[in-house]
């Protein structure tokens, strides 16, 4: 996932461009379901995960989704391990920290999310804060704004005088729906 791609982004943009690119400015619910290559918008988080995995058993947890996305490898496992083989099969009994720094081409294993998130973004200014860091990642524009316009800005910076939540809702990665 490191490979350049999501060098413009947050989480909410890292889910964008896995979109391909269709309609960067609505919200997250819809995001995900345009990774689903448009297939019923107006369905749960669950069902959206359901889509990008192909299709593959729509009743399942959203365990099972990830690891469908996984290429099918070993459906019991945690997300922890999920996440380990979205990242090519390195150390699958490592911590998240270790999985994202994996996914970083292998720099820096003992660092923190904070130098991860860094280390994806070219290595530009390893001592600032988050904020800075998914600004880097948008290709450096407006350093002092809020997360709100960071993430309107990668949406190619359209309309950038207008209230910065009118498309994109925030994102809670610690309370996903489902």
């Amino acid at each position: 996932m490191s490979k350049g791609r999501n060098e413009d982004t947050s989480l909410m943009k890292h889910l964008h461009m896995m979109s391909k690119g269709r309609n960067e400015n609505t919200s997250r619910m819809k995001h995900l379901h345009m990774m689903s290559k448009g297939r019923n918008e107006d369905t749960s988080l669950m069902k959206h995960l359901h889509m990008m995995s192909k299709g593959r058993n729509e009743n399942t947890s959203p365990m099972k989704h990830l690891h469908m996305m996984s290429k099918g490898r070993n459906e019991d496992t945690s997300l922890m391990k999920h996440l380990h083989m979205m990242s090519k099969g390195r150390n699958e009994n490592t911590s998240l920290m270790k999985h994202l720094h994996t996914m970083s081409k292998g720099r820096n294993e003992d660092t923190s999310l904070m130098k991860h998130l860094h280390m994806m973004s070219k290595g530009r200014n390893e001592d600032t804060s988050l904020m800075k860091h998914l600004h880097m990642m948008s290709k450096g524009r407006n350093e002092d704004t809020s997360l709100m316009k960071h993430l309107h800005m990668m949406s190619k910076g359209e309309g950038m005088g207008t209230r910065e939540n009118i498309y994109l809702k925030p994102f809670d990665l610690y309370n996903i729906p489902g």
